[in-house]
């Protein structure tokens, strides 16, 4: 962190932009440094000249791969119809359980990312 208390950030990369609202402020994926860290993938709302953002989420090049690979198990389309098949039983962890924050396993092996029932 900076000596002043303010954190620091560098966009060494803009990727992609998610979506622009009218107000100006952009949902963008960009490689970041944080605090003369080393770059992460973040995503996040920028104001058009990247001076202010809102909170968001960095995620480094692990947990990217990981995010990928959760991804390419679901049925976009069919999980925003609030399908039951919208995970790839042969692929990936089952549906999440929005109440009880737990992933349930479509197959006989869970994979080693999915998130059991907490005890």
């Amino acid at each position: 962190m900076a000596n002043n208390g303010e954190v620091s950030f560098n966009v060494t990369k803009s990727i992609w932009r998610l979506n622009a609202a009218v107000n100006g402020w952009q949902k963008e994926v960009n490689l970041v440094a944080w605090n003369n860290n080393k770059p992460k993938i973040d995503i996040r709302d920028w104001n058009s000249d990247k001076t202010k953002m809102k909170k968001g989420l960095s995620l480094n090049k692990d947990e990217v791969l990981e995010l990928k690979r959760c991804l390419n198990t679901i049925n976009i389309d069919k999980l925003f119809d609030d399908s039951p098949k919208a995970i790839d039983e042969n692929t990936g962890p089952g549906p999440m359980d929005t109440g009880a924050h737990f992933v349930i396993a479509s197959t006989k092996e869970e994979p080693e990312n999915a998130i059991g029932e907490e005890d």
